[in-house]
């Protein structure tokens, strides 16, 4: 347990000389008012293979949160199905016979915090870390200034910037097309 909160910080850590986390004493009681902390938890992360890694990813407990709207109300975060891989498979044996046609599927490391929240909202975004650990009195708060995973609107938020800067690339072109 006391080394998934050493890794718990050393993350927060990285967090922190991003820019992506503020971090306090939780003791700041009328500082704080509005902010909602909510617990934090690690699950395992698959290797290629489907065994489970020794590295983990930390995910918010944010159900109360994600009660409050439904993932509906977010724009959706779409991946492709079957047969479109299909599909594009065929496309490129057509154009490539002989070719073996191989396809990956890309993790984006800390793909969600590339995405900054707005800072109203950064109160809903919290967690707390006990300070012991580290030597200190009390909780550390651990305030977020981007997406976290947990959160039901994290994807197709993430999938919303995502598309939009395929479309900026996508509309950039040559002035000269034919040459």
């Amino acid at each position: 347990m006391i080394e998934h909160i050493l890794e718990a910080y050393e993350k927060v850590s990285k967090d922190a000389h991003k820019g992506c986390v503020l971090l306090c004493s939780a003791e700041l009681d009328e500082e704080l008012s509005g902010v909602a902390s909510t617990p934090q938890g690690r699950v395992s992360k698959q290797n290629p293979d489907r065994t489970l890694s020794t590295e983990g990813r930390f995910v918010h407990d944010q159900r109360l949160l994600n009660n409050l709207a439904a993932k509906e109300d977010h724009p959706p975060a779409a991946q492709p199905r079957h047969r479109e891989l299909a599909r594009l498979i065929l496309w490129w044996k057509v154009r490539y016979p002989g070719l073996p046609i191989l396809i990956a599927k890309r993790d984006v490391d800390s793909a969600y915090k590339l995405i900054w929240i707005s800072l109203d909202d950064t109160g809903l975004f919290a967690t707390e870390l006990p300070g012991e650990v580290l030597e200190l009195k009390g909780m550390v708060l651990v305030l977020y200034l981007v997406l976290t995973f947990g959160w039901s609107g994290s994807p197709g938020n993430y999938m919303a910037f995502g598309m939009a800067s395929v479309q900026l690339f996508e509309s950039r072109g040559p002035a000269s097309p034919e040459w």
